[in-house]
Formats: structure tokens, C-alpha cells, sequence
């Protein structure tokens, strides 16, 4: 896309993390923004930081993960804003957690948020993207979309599954005035890990200690100035960290001892916590 000054962008989970970012980039480059998020009291106190900076911003009250809410969404921000250019799927939720401890339940709450309303976004605003000269399509995975992790089942299905829809996505758009681009975050210093989900029956403290680390990880402005960058540049890959590089590198070049190798720190890791326990139980 050659200019950002005056497009409609539209972002996802918008109120926190990397939507509240690229929102403030895209703001920052001249564009329009309509933010959708689930969480209205978040949005409430956004909307009036952005709109002093001569930006158009309206907010959207909605569950991403409902298709009769999506669908109705486009033509909710066409009114409000007229032609639309730009779409960042960013709304996410993320849980830890085994195959055998997470109920079916939990990974089609993990799928439907993470996957299905990037399904549902992409979708749906196609036909607004194709009557204008120029559009782009952001959709993030992750990390966890180039391999898979221990404990993470749900969250690396859906993430695989974003990083398969976007570049077959792109490939079908080849050629056409509509950009696509899949962005591949580490880790990132948001909400996203205090709002999840946590079964860990072994490690009581797993969520804590996740939040305690994610405290040190990437600042998400870093994500959305990446981000930016590729919707000007059409960038078909963004990949942010160097452990996400990382990660990409090794599952290509040799996917078994990748695999291999992230089992065996997991099991040392378990090992030590079941050690931790008995020598605890025996004291006793």
C-alpha cells in the first residue's frame, strides 16, 4: 500500500496488547480507525486518547468470534466511515494446557476466538476491499505457528491454522489490489497470558511465573511498527523476535530434532517440579 493518510484501517482486539498498538501506529500514519474489542470499558477510554490526534475513530462493541456479529460489522464501519482499506486481526486468547486436561470445550473457545473470526474478518471484507484501489489484509499467528509447544494443543492448532489460511490467502489474492500479510510475534508484553486460561495440574504457579516472564518480553509498539511497515511494503511474512526466527529456522531445517528437543525441556522441566514435590512430600 503507498500511502496510509487517509485509509480506513479496521483492528481487532483493539482495547489492549498488539490491537491497541497498531491502532496508535496507524493513527500516527494518517489513517482512520475503527476499533472492534469485546471489552467496552477498554475501548471507552481509548477512543478519546486517539481522537485528538484529527483521526476519524469510532468503536465496535462486539465478540470477534461470532459470525453474525462479524458479518454485520463491515457494513456497520462502511457507514461510519465510507470506503475501507486496511484489516488487523489481532483479537486473541490464549490457554495452557495438555490435550488430556482441556475439554473440548476449551479448544473451540481457543479456535473460534483465534481462528474463526480471522476466517470471519477476512471473509467478510473481501467484497469492501475489492471496490477500492488499494487494501491489505494483516492476520497474526505467532511463534506457535511454526512449531509445535508442550501444553499448548489449542493455541498452536489455531495458530498453525491462521498461518496456513493467510498464505493461501495471499496466493489467491496474487496479482489483485488486496496485500495480505501473517505476522509471527514472540513473545510480546501484553494482557494476553493474565487473561488466559491455565491448566496446569503439576505446576499450581504456572500461570504466575508465565506473567512474571512475559513482564520482560517485546514492547507490542515494536510489533505494530513492524506491522505498519509491512502493510506499506507488502511484506507477505513478518516475523518479530529472534526466537520467532529462531523457531522458523530450526522447524525447517530439521523438524524432528526441533520437535525432539522442545520435548526434552519439557520433560526435564516436569521432572524437576514432580522432584520438587516428593522431596517436599517427604519432609512432611
Amino acid at each position: 500500500m503507498h500511502t496510509l493518510p487517509g485509509r480506513v484501517a479496521v483492528v481487532t482486539g483493539a482495547a489492549s496488547g498488539i490491537g491497541l498498538a497498531a491502532s496508535f501506529q496507524l493513527v500516527l500514519n494518517g489513517c482512520h480507525v475503527a476499533l472492534v474489542d469485546i471489552d467496552e470499558i477498554g475501548l471507552s477510554k481509548i477512543v478519546p486518547q486517539l481522537s485528538g490526534r484529527n483521526a476519524r475513530i469510532t468503536s465496535h462493541v462486539i465478540n470477534v468470534a461470532e459470525r453474525s456479529s462479524m458479518e454485520k460489522l463491515p457494513e456497520e464501519i462502511h457507514r461510519a466511515h465510507g470506503n475501507i482499506h486496511i484489516l488487523v486481526n489481532s483479537a486473541g486468547v490464549s490457554m495452557t494446557s495438555s490435550c488430556d486436561d482441556a475439554t473440548i470445550e476449551d479448544f473451540q473457545w481457543v479456535m473460534n476466538t483465534n481462528f474463526w473470526s480471522v476466517v470471519f474478518g477476512c471473509k467478510f471484507f473481501l467484497p469492501f476491499f475489492r471496490r477500492v484501489d488499494e487494501a491489505h489484509i494483516v492476520n497474526l499467528s505467532s511463534l506457535y505457528g511454526f512449531v509445535g509447544i508442550p501444553t499448548q494443543t489449542a493455541y498452536c492448532s489455531s495458530k498453525f491454522a491462521i498461518r496456513g489460511f493467510t498464505e493461501s490467502l495471499r496466493a489467491e489474492l496474487y496479482g489483485t489490489q488486496i496485500g495480505v500479510t501473517c505476522v509471527y510475534p514472540g513473545s510480546v508484553k501484553t494482557n494476553l497470558i493474565r487473561n488466559s486460561k491455565v491448566l496446569d495440574p503439576l505446576n499450581p504457579n504456572r500461570k504466575k511465573n508465565l506473567i512474571r516472564y512475559f513482564e520482560n518480553a517485546m514492547n507490542p509498539n515494536e510489533v505494530a511498527c513492524k506491522i505498519v511497515f509491512g502493510i506499506k511494503n507488502n511484506s507477505p511474512r513478518i516475523v518479530t523476535s529472534v526466537e520467532a526466527h529462531l523457531a522458523d529456522i530450526f522447524s525447517r531445517l530439521s523438524p524432528s530434532l526441533t520437535h525432539e528437543i522442545i520435548s526434552r525441556i519439557r520433560k526435564k522441566k516436569v521432572d524437576r517440579f514432580k522432584n520438587s514435590l516428593d522431596s517436599v512430600a517427604r519432609k512432611w
